[in-house]
């Protein structure tokens, strides 16, 4: 009888981040198409993910947790206002409860929450900070009342200002897009956001006849004013006097944008459209993240953006043991504006994101709709979901690596810090192996053969960080 013949062969298979756009049985060992709750960073796979207890800043090397509310509330948004009082700063943070009340506290100083006298708005709310008649207020905005502004303590409603959805200030002047009339934009008379009064020399509105949809958001960026509509970007031209305001249309080929992830990076703009996401500097449009995963429900996605990363908060498709009853937002997938990269925080059902950034430093805080509902989150790199580890999840692609041929593995090779289970799929069979955290490489011994293979770690630790694995197979010559 004729022994049957082998070729040796060793897959490294490696965590060099996640590819979306190639066939799983095409794509290299060293890629994945899922992968939940790690990082990718030097080729290595860690825990550099997770969403903590909200902290403020009391200095550089000091914080302090923000405090919860009660059971039964439950945040909706939250805003930052940057307050500076008689010289002083003193920042505060700003939180929307699920039954119309607002709450401040302060962002550098530990202090309890406080209610806000006299606002109450049930609907979703738009802020934007403005300095008017020197003084820093905080203008918030509602498709469903009147605007008002926080200068302070005290609140003031602008019973003549339109009820807006979005607002932006852009020299000098409150932009605004208008319930109800979501073709026209509306603009202050300069140096007044409280003067609505239409006129040749005081506010005013512009009208869209186009098929460009809804106005979305208003955005200053790199010393212009844009306007976000469904399916298209504008641009305002004209300074000062109002008789030399003109839009021009600077880009229409993305597909609907959605409001809620359109955010000012810096030297550009990102925002998710049906296409994917976009990356805007003023003038062209480039598709950024082309490995982002199936998202649905994106009308409810938001963005974020700090220290090179942009945050989307949406529902993305992900493995079933993430799942959230009733959540919205399911998972945050962060993309790294260097290296390109994707990693995706499952698992999470948040409801806000709001970028707060001080003399200290700036993290980006967050709302939930579940689990979390009453207190503040912040993201984070400590593997953790406030006070739980984060469940830990990378897959491997499955592969037949072109030949139908059986493929016997031998062994795997492993070095992990932390402990981990390591599942190795052959066919319709798993095989599942607890390894222990180690400083020396570990040898996981298979012997077990299928025509396709591919490989899971799950970790349930909070720190993670694997090197590389190798695996060693013998491959039946057809």
């Amino acid at each position: 009888m004729n022994a049957c013949r082998t070729s040796k062969k060793r897959i490294k298979i490696g965590f060099d981040g996640i590819v979306n756009s190639v066939d799983e049985n095409l794509l290299d060992f060293a890629y994945t198409k899922r992968a939940f709750n790690v990082a990718f960073e030097k080729g290595n796979l860690t825990s550099g993910i997770g969403i903590d207890k909200a902290q403020g800043y009391s200095s550089e090397t000091t914080r302090f947790e923000y405090s919860q509310f009660a059971s039964s509330k439950q945040i909706k948004n939250v805003f930052h206002y940057r307050y500076y009082n008689a010289g002083t700063i003193d920042h505060k943070l700003i939180v929307q409860l699920k039954d119309g009340t607002f709450w401040q506290t302060k962002v550098l100083t530990q202090a309890g929450w406080a209610q806000i006298a006299n606002l109450n708005i049930a609907g979703d709310v738009e802020a934007v900070n403005y300095r008017y008649n020197g003084e820093d207020i905080l203008l918030l905005a509602t498709e469903d009342a009147s605007l008002v502004y926080l200068k302070g303590d005290t609140v003031t409603t602008l019973a003549d200002a339109p009820h807006f959805a979005s607002i932006a200030v852009y020299n000098e002047r409150v932009f605004g897009c208008v319930n109800g009339a979501n073709t026209r934009l509306w603009f202050s008379d300069d140096f007044d956001p409280t003067d609505w009064d239409v006129n040749s020399q005081e506010a005013g509105f512009i009208d869209f006849v186009d098929d460009c949809g809804q106005l979305l958001k208003v955005m200053p960026f790199l010393g212009h004013l844009y306007v976000f509509r469904d399916y298209g970007i504008f641009r305002l031209v004209g300074y000062g006097d109002q008789s030399t305001f003109e839009l021009k249309r600077v880009f229409t080929d993305t597909g609907r944008i959605y409001k809620h992830t359109i955010v000012n990076c810096g030297d550009k703009i990102i925002f998710f459209a049906d296409e994917g996401l976009f990356a805007f500097d003023g003038y062209d449009v480039v598709r950024i993240a082309k490995e982002l995963p199936d998202i649905s429900n994106r009308a409810h996605a938001i963005g974020a953006y700090l220290d090179k990363k942009y945050y989307l908060a949406c529902n993305a498709a992900v493995d079933s043991s993430y799942s959230i009853t009733g959540a919205t937002l399911n998972s945050v997938i962060v993309f790294d504006l260097f290296d390109k990269s994707i990693c995706i925080l499952a698992g999470v059902d948040l409801n806000s994101m709001c970028e707060v950034k001080t003399k200290y430093g700036a993290c980006i805080v967050c709302g939930f709709g579940s689990v979390y509902k009453n207190r503040v989150g912040m993201l984070s790199n400590s593997g953790k979901l406030i006070t739980s580890n984060l469940n830990k999840k990378y897959f491997s692609p499955v592969s037949d690596f072109g030949t139908s041929a059986f493929k016997t593995v031998r062994y795997i090779l492993v070095n992990t810090e932390y402990a981990i289970t390591l599942k190795v799929y052959l066919d319709d069979k798993t095989y599942s192996y607890a390894l222990a955290g180690k400083t020396d490489t570990q040898k996981v011994i298979v012997e077990k053969a299928g025509k396709k293979f591919g490989v899971s770690i799950v970790g349930t630790t909070k720190d993670l960080k694997i090197s590389p694995l190798v695996a060693v197979l013998d491959i039946m010559q057809e």
